[in-house]
């Protein structure tokens, strides 16, 4: 599975063959960054956001943030009049995410034990998440599957969807920043022995992001904003 939440996005899957490159979009509490290689050519550009229009990953301001957003397309692309195909990265703090194992079993019945067992260890209300997971290990030897489950409230990702779309962006996939450091990690770091476990600390504007690492995979993420970490 190439990101989570993929399932919830599925009104955007006409968009099979996107003329221009998908790009990267990060939101965060205080700013936007937008990245993309397409042509062997990388272009980025970033712009900060006043406090108040996100908020411990949360929209706050719409209109706002669809300004500032129109403001980064202007830059990135000023040229640009259709809707710029991106994969969003959003805010750690609006995903809770939980490893959970399976027996391994075949075809609907594999898949409706891992739909059952996200709802049962859904840290939210099941029936206003999105949720998905990602197949993380098989132990053939004690035919046992080990999946990551993430969650999102609708009402969060929904903002985001729709303040995208107003915005002249066209989303494919969400995701967060621990799975993108950790796909980026197992894609293109040298000289790390992926077979042992590893502890990673994203620092960031937004707080600590503490994640452990097993076999490359993503098993465990913490997150903690600054204004717990400083006690506010």
């Amino acid at each position: 599975m190439g990101s989570l939440f993929n399932k919830f996005i599925n009104k955007f899957k006409f968009l099979i063959r996107p003329r221009h490159p998908i790009a990267a979009l990060e939101i965060k509490n205080v700013a936007l960054r937008i990245a993309s290689l397409g042509d062997g050519v990388f272009r980025k550009e970033g712009i900060q956001l006043e406090p108040g229009i996100i908020e411990d990953g949360e929209v706050k301001d719409k209109d706002k943030l669809v300004d500032r957003l129109r403001q980064l397309k202007k830059q990135f692309s000023p040229m640009e009049k259709d809707k710029i195909p991106v994969i969003v990265v959003i805010p750690s703090a609006a995903v809770y995410t939980k490893v959970f194992n399976l027996p391994a079993l075949a075809g609907s019945q594999g898949e409706e034990a891992v739909s059952l067992n996200l709802q049962s260890i859904s840290p939210i209300d099941f029936n206003s998440a999105y949720s998905d997971s990602e197949l993380l290990s098989e132990s053939t030897a004690e035919n046992k599957l080990e999946f990551l489950g993430a969650f999102a409230s609708k009402k969060i990702i929904d903002a985001y969807a729709e303040v995208l779309e107003k915005s002249g962006f066209m989303v494919i996939a969400v995701e967060f920043p621990a799975l993108a450091i950790a796909r980026a990690l197992k894609q293109y770091a040298s000289g790390i022995d992926f077979s042992k476990p590893h502890v990673v600390v994203n620092v960031s504007s937004d707080g600590i992001d503490f994640m452990v690492l097993k076999n490359g995979n993503l098993y465990f993420d913490y997150f903690s904003p600054w204004k717990l970490v400083r006690g506010d």
